[in-house]
């Protein structure tokens, strides 16, 4: 998990090298395919002004190019990619990495996420704030926002000690 793609072609056997490769395009196009939600930038640039952000993704190594080219990376203090620690959310070990930096307590985090198992269980277990981003479905949930926009009226005054 730790290894980049082209490492791994020469480690595995040899049957992994011919299936990248004889698959290589569906990824490529995959990748091709990766878009960023029109409000990401203006919403991380607000609350970058405000707050420390890091991300915490369970990218594999090929998908964190997309996230660099559109410069996603300025935004956040650290980026932890679950390829880089090898380490899957919600695995609390991958949570920690951001209450070491921190110092905070789970009560100042908010974890925001699109994944109920990965992210909202992941915080659940680390006793962490949480709003699961559900752009698909009506929202049934009171921790649900259908975009990243409604985030800011979900900030409570408890998370002043993540500011800046």
């Amino acid at each position: 998990m730790k290894n980049d793609i082209g490492n791994l072609k020469n480690m595995l056997p040899e049957d992994f090298s011919f299936l990248y490769s004889q698959n290589f395009s569906i990824l490529e196009q995959e990748l091709n395919s990766i878009h960023v939600y029109k409000e990401t930038f203006g919403v991380l640039e607000d609350l970058k002004n405000d707050y420390r952000l890091f991300l915490i993704s369970n990218l594999a190594s090929p998908y964190k190019e997309p996230f660099f080219t559109n410069n996603l990376n300025q935004y956040f203090e650290k980026v932890i990619f679950s390829c880089d620690y090898g380490i899957l959310k919600p695995n609390k070990e991958i949570f920690q990495e951001v209450e070491k930096i921190t110092k905070n307590k789970a009560s100042e985090i908010l974890m925001i996420g699109d994944s109920l198992k990965s992210d909202i269980i992941g915080a659940k277990n680390m006793k962490w704030n949480y709003l699961k981003i559900n752009r698909n479905t009506e929202i049934s949930n009171k921790y649900e926002i259908k975009n990243l926009n409604e985030i800011r009226k979900h900030l409570k005054p408890s998370y002043i000690n993540l500011q800046k």
